[in-house]
């Protein structure tokens, strides 16, 4: 089944990209809640999100976040070199961020559910240590604009990333099924 996946598209062209040329940063900010409000944090080692509830938002000392909308693409500047980087869920949207944490969105080059699966390759978590410079731990901070200069490889076919992407999702899904029972 896979072999033949791959078989009928293998006659698309692929192409070197900068990641910036498929992806937009967004920039949704407002001021910080006043109220208790759940905010969200990138895992390690691309293993999504999770949440964490601040009961005293007074207590923070940033005075803007940024809100999160599903099928954002989420990097945790401080620990990009851990491959701390995920794709936003639907439980994620409407959910805040801080700074440390810029968004990204596809353009019309790329397709979000593609990218999930190229920035969660082993290779892609090597560039981010490359260009998270530094010592140790909080001190290697990812550049920004490094970030979006990453050589990417990509099917110059959004209808073939759009059919790749749904492929690993409905095949990470289909594990997740088996891995319960």
């Amino acid at each position: 089944m896979v072999w033949q996946f791959f078989y009928l598209y293998k006659t698309y062209t692929w192409e070197q990209r900068k990641l910036g040329d498929v992806i937009n940063l967004i920039v949704r900010e407002i001021p910080k809640p006043t109220k208790p409000y759940t905010r969200i944090s990138v895992r390690s080692h691309a293993k999504g999100t999770f949440h964490q509830f601040v009961d005293e938002p007074d207590k923070v000392a940033m005075e803007n976040v940024y809100v999160v909308k599903e099928g954002d693409l989420i990097v945790n500047i401080t620990f990009a070199w851990e491959h701390a980087i995920a794709v936003a869920t639907k439980e994620d949207d409407g959910l805040v961020v801080s700074h440390r944490f810029p968004t990204y969105r596809t353009n019309d080059k790329s397709d979000i559910q593609f990218l999930k699966y190229l920035v969660s390759k082993k290779e892609f978590k090597t560039q981010l240590e490359l260009i998270s410079p530094g010592g140790a731990g909080r001190n290697r901070v990812m550049s920004k604009k490094d970030f979006l200069e990453i050589n990417i490889s990509i099917s110059s076919s959004l209808e073939e990333q759009q059919k790749i992407g749904t492929f690993f999702t409905t095949l990470d899904r289909y594990i997740t099924i088996h891995q319960r029972k």
